[in-house]
């Protein structure tokens, strides 16, 4: 407001929001979450309250989590050219990628105007194949998130597996 304050448009707040440690509890034993909630008068109208609603997952150390078969339904309409959206998912990925062990499994879906499977259930030990899967996304296209997420839950559930973590992960 003085002069000091960033141009609006270089203002990303989903790099904000997982920058800080907000010391949320822990779940109690036998419990995989803990949700914690608070509130407090909005500083732009007094008629409203802000809530902060957080959730904590137990935490789980990497040589003790199951097999997962993550399914990835990205976004690839032209929106997500917009301040580099897709480059900000792509990155994401690659930080997954060199995280996964050889009995992880990654399938990715894309969706513009339609929907596809760009990449099969692929194992984590398979880091290059994924990798240049990833690097392959582009924009275009309207935003048609239906078909995405019913392609998603289709390949998702064909490499569904017992005894694994399996998700759906919408980017």
């Amino acid at each position: 407001l003085d002069g000091h304050m960033p141009d609006p448009n270089s203002v990303r707040v989903e790099e904000f929001v997982n920058a800080f440690d907000y010391h949320y509890e822990p779940p109690k034993p036998g419990q995989d979450f803990a949700i914690s909630v608070e509130a407090g008068a909005s500083p732009f109208n007094s008629r409203n309250q802000l809530v902060q609603v957080g959730i904590q997952a137990r935490r789980v150390e990497a040589e003790s989590r199951k097999p997962a078969s993550l399914t990835f339904v990205i976004d690839t309409s032209g929106s997500m050219s917009i301040a580099s959206r897709l480059g900000t998912v792509k990155q994401a990925l690659h930080l997954l990628v060199d995280q996964l062990r050889p009995d992880d499994r990654i399938a990715l879906v894309t969706f513009g105007s339609d929907a596809r499977q760009v990449l099969a259930p692929t194992s984590g030990a398979d880091k290059q194949r994924i990798l240049q899967a990833v690097d392959a996304l582009a924009t275009s296209g309207s935003t048609s998130i239906d078909a995405g997420l019913r392609e998603g839950f289709r390949a998702a559930d064909e490499a569904y597996a017992v005894n694994r973590i399996n998700m759906v992960l919408l980017c």
